[in-house]
């Protein structure tokens, strides 16, 4: 199973730990070995895997990790899914601008162009939420995290509009 996630890595472009292999309505576990497992007959001739995108994984580790390293690895996880996480994705990654550490901040914000269309203005709005709330604890133009929240603004914006 580990070959066959790393060969979708490639394939679908989903992160190892963002990919959940079923075999009928059985979740594969990393370390199974296709050719132990049962097949019937009908299975024999062609196997029938189903990959679902789940950020179970990456959830647990960027919100409730203790080392900021892995909290900061989760999302960037998240971010090379693309659109593909959808909503769950964007909800992950703004709700890390708040983490404790700055590193962790910095990964959300640069994630969060990757998980939203160019120009969502929902997106737009919860970045500069956070600069204001930056500029309003006197953090900002030196704060890595402030050059993030500038960066993902630059990214998020539709051509032609000026990010404010």
């Amino acid at each position: 199973v580990i070959q066959l996630k790393k060969h979708l890595i490639k394939l679908c472009r989903i992160p190892f730990t963002c990919q959940k292999l079923l075999l009928g309505s059985t979740v594969l576990e990393n370390d199974a070995i296709l050719g132990d497992l049962q097949l019937t007959s009908a299975d024999s001739a062609v196997l029938t895997v189903t990959m679902l995108i789940s950020l179970d994984i990456v959830r647990e580790q960027a919100q409730k990790g203790t080392n900021p390293t892995v909290r900061a690895a989760a999302l960037r996880e998240v971010s090379l899914l693309g659109l593909k996480g959808g909503e769950p994705s964007f909800e992950l990654v703004s709700t890390c601008f708040e983490d404790s550490n700055d590193s962790v901040r910095v990964a959300a914000l640069e994630a969060i162009p990757e998980v939203t269309e160019k120009g969502c203005e929902r997106a737009i709005a919860v970045v500069i939420a956070y600069i204001t709330r930056l500029r309003s604890l006197g953090l900002y133009y030196g704060a890595l995290s402030f050059q993030a929240a500038l960066s993902a603004l630059t990214r998020m914006a539709d051509k032609g509009h000026e990010p404010t």
